[in-house]
């Protein structure tokens, strides 16, 4: 009895053809990357509070030139730049950054604020932190330093105005342990169910009179293009996210992108219409025409 429904879920499950198989690889990778972006979002709530301004400015001291004002805070995990409104709900935004208690310093100069953010290593590394190396020297030197649930980044801002360079520190939660362990979950697990979702589609469709799945084919094209954008987006996003398991980068960030949004909500939508409308069970007299088409 298990080897016969072994055998029956086999040929429900079986994608033929170059047309079904690039169907089902297309569908894993979409459903994929959303799984990766979904499980990475719920871990990302588990990040704990930010300190207080008292409580990080004694963390980031060892890194805080005395002519330094602030703090700056951003409570939120993840927050995007500006206001959140219904149309940036629905069309996207153009940035966003993670949550952090920042000050800043300015230097009369790009060679003192150089010297400001490479004087800052030494301390760091003394008062326990992890630092890592110093990135991007010729222009805007920074680097990052690790001790736990926290990361602290510094690195010059650039040129404020004819007079100041600007030096930021600023505290931010490191990426919570299972970030990356829950998106590769997720996308192995999207991808699973993408391509078994496309088999079961398609032997659907071998049931089905033609005039009747061509609308519903052309819904799944039209609806994977649109979520294509997005999704690859997230994708690169999740392979940062892999080669840095610490730092904070949201896997779910292709969905939310100006205009890239609009594409994952239309896409979703379409896909979700066509995937319901197949699954429909097929009336009876489609059933004979399929048949009668088979025996001729």
């Amino acid at each position: 009895m298990i080897a016969a429904l072994i055998g029956t879920s086999r040929r429900k499950l079986a994608v033929r053809g170059a047309w079904e198989f690039s169907a089902a690889f297309v569908a894993a990778l979409l459903c994929a990357v959303a799984a990766a972006s979904f499980l990475s979002f719920l871990t990302w709530q588990t990040a704990p509070t930010l300190p207080t301004d008292g409580e990080a400015r004694k963390m980031i001291a060892p890194a805080l030139p005395a002519n330094s004002e602030g703090p700056d805070r951003l409570d939120a995990v993840f927050a995007p730049d500006g206001e959140q409104g219904w149309k940036n709900l629905l069309l996207g935004i153009d940035g966003y950054r993670p949550g952090s208690v920042s000050w800043l310093s300015t230097w009369p100069d790009r060679s003192a604020a150089a010297s400001a953010v490479s004087d800052a290593r030494g301390p760091l590394r003394q008062a326990g932190w992890d630092v890592g190396p110093l990135l991007d020297e010729a222009c805007c030197p920074t680097f990052v330093a690790y001790r736990g649930a926290w990361r602290i980044e510094v690195g010059s801002q650039g040129v404020i105005d004819a007079d100041r360079v600007g030096v930021q520190a600023s505290i931010t939660r490191a990426a919570p342990g299972l970030a990356s362990p829950a998106a590769v979950a997720g996308a192995a697990l999207g991808a699973i169910a993408g391509w078994w979702m496309v088999a079961g589609i398609a032997h659907h469709i071998r049931r089905r009179p033609a005039a009747e799945t061509q609308p519903i084919l052309v819904l799944f094209v039209i609806g994977s293009v649109a979520l294509l954008p997005a999704t690859a987006v997230s994708t690169l996003a999740l392979g940062q996210t892999l080669s840095a398991p610490a730092e904070p980068i949201p896997v779910w960030l292709g969905y939310g992108f100006v205009f890239l949004r609009l594409g994952a909500w239309i896409g979703a939508v379409l896909l979700t219409i066509a995937v319901l409308t197949m699954w429909r069970r097929p009336r009876l007299a489609d059933a004979r025409q399929v048949n009668q088409s088979h025996q001729v």
